[in-house]
């Protein structure tokens, strides 16, 4: 996105990293990653688990967001319900919810990292793993 961060997370087939040139022409301003910039002029932010800085820097904004933040969670009927109660609440309020089922270890942090000052409340998915 012009003027924001990239992240360039290693997945199992894809490496980010590969992306990280485009996303400067796409405008982003400062790309973060677990390898050295190489000959990159442009500002970067290299840490050592790419997914971990968006857990830890997801969790500090929320501790200075003051809004109410509803957690669904669950087996079955997360996003139906997420759904529901974003579509009441919006009547009222200007809500941010989970996009779609992103409900993931990723998906959660940047859900909360899209709350700016205009929303009134949030709606976050959060599925569960490991049990």
């Amino acid at each position: 996105t012009e003027g924001g961060m990239f992240v360039a997370i290693k997945g199992a087939k894809v490496d980010g990293n590969r992306f990280v040139p485009a996303a400067y022409e796409s405008g982003a301003l400062c790309c973060m990653s677990e390898d050295k910039p190489g000959e990159q002029k442009k500002a970067y932010i290299q840490v050592k688990d790419c997914l971990q800085a968006i857990k830890d820097m997801a969790a500090y904004y929320r501790t200075i967001c003051t809004l109410p933040i509803v957690g669904i969670t669950g087996s079955v009927g997360k996003t139906t319900t997420k759904e529901m109660l974003a579509s009441v609440l919006s009547t009222h309020f200007n809500t941010l919810k989970t996009l779609g089922n992103f409900n993931n270890e990723l998906g959660m942090p940047l859900t909360l990292l899209r709350l700016r000052e205009e929303h009134e409340a949030a709606i976050v998915e959060m599925g569960i793993s490991d049990f």
